[in-house]
């Protein structure tokens, strides 16, 4: 084989694997739209349509509904559609349990034909089951383990959320890592709730977050700077260089990561002291992203210059503790100095 020969067909399968890459990307984004949009019109019609017979039929419908809220409520990435609609659908929840409370009266409790009915219930029994352990899962990830680090939010002024954030793989796909397991990924909204003018835009400039000043959460020496990667277009990524242009800071023994940063945004090198509030960067799409986000995390144990080989820190944020996917954050100037 030719050098050509081996290189077209290198430049082929880099193809093939971005295109995989995207496909999956968009996909997951479509599918958070019907999960978050259309689900719930579907769960819900049922208590609003008053389609149960008896006391019993409406338990198990109400049991249903909840397990579906919570489900909705903790596992959605709200970001993608817009954070509002995570309060418009627990409040049309809400209002929909208080129709079907209303028509109780009467009902006898059990159904009229329930040898008929009995396979139904079954159904929504597994059903219960199914999206109740989902949201276990989720609520073990609001918990964390001592010790922790306490670090003011890196970024200055805004409506930040938290993409991925917590202890678990349901609401952090970082919690497979050990050293990314209390990672959080931070996305900024808008008047609207949204991360960005459009589902899943490829302008770079599409997301308010891109080119957000990131700022030093603490005194403490660079260990590491990388900067002159490419942002790359939504979609497209770079897992050879999983972090991008980023930062690492050493503070107390821990490494703290802040990845993805904008090409050329890097404000300081390896070997050099920062103060708490000193600009570092901007917030770019470099590395291993499928868009413009800011990534953090902290961990302790490993290479002293190097991130992924040591143990994840949970960080409290000055601003609102452990952070959680769809937290909401608004910070006015907290960086300002006299």
């Amino acid at each position: 084989m030719t050098d050509q020969t081996f290189l077209k067909k290198s430049v082929s399968e880099d193809k093939r694997r971005q295109g995989r890459i995207q496909f999956i990307v968009k996909g997951s984004w479509l599918a958070s739209i019907i999960v978050s949009v259309f689900l719930p019109l579907l769960w819900f019609r049922q208590l609003y349509a008053g389609d149960y017979t008896s006391l019993s039929e409406l338990v198990l419908l109400l049991l249903l509904n909840i397990t579906e809220m919570l489900f909705l409520f903790l596992i959605v990435p709200y970001h993608i559609s817009s954070m509002y609609l995570r309060y418009a659908v627990l409040l049309a929840f809400l209002v929909g349990v208080v129709v079907s409370l209303t028509r109780m009266s009467g009902l006898p409790f059990w159904p009229v034909h329930f040898a008929t009915n009995w396979l139904s219930s079954l159904l929504t029994f597994v059903f219960v089951g199914y999206f109740a352990s989902f949201s276990v899962r989720a609520l073990y990830g609001y918990m964390y383990r001592e010790p922790t680090l306490h670090l003011p939010f890196p970024l200055r002024s805004g409506c930040y959320a938290v993409g991925h954030g917590g202890s678990s793989k349901m609401i952090n796909y970082h919690a497979a890592n050990t050293a990314q397991h209390y990672a959080n990924d931070i996305l900024k909204l808008n008047r609207w709730g949204t991360r960005a003018r459009g589902i899943y835009p490829r302008q770079l400039d599409a997301y308010y977050i891109f080119g957000d000043i990131v700022y030093s959460p603490c005194d403490g020496l660079i260990v590491s700077a990388l900067d002159g990667l490419a942002d790359l277009v939504p979609s497209e990524m770079d897992p050879t260089h999983a972090a991008g242009n980023h930062v690492i800071i050493m503070y107390q023994d821990r490494k703290i990561l802040l990845a993805h940063l904008q090409q050329n945004s890097v404000l300081v090198r390896a070997g050099q002291q920062v103060r708490e509030g000193q600009p570092i960067g901007k917030v770019g799409n470099s590395g291993n992203t499928s868009e413009p986000h800011l990534h953090i995390h902290a961990e302790y144990g490993g290479s002293s210059d190097r991130f992924g080989d040591g143990v994840g820190v949970p960080i409290l944020f000055t601003e609102k503790g452990f952070l959680k996917r769809n937290d909401i954050l608004i910070i006015r100037d907290k960086f300002q100095r006299e």
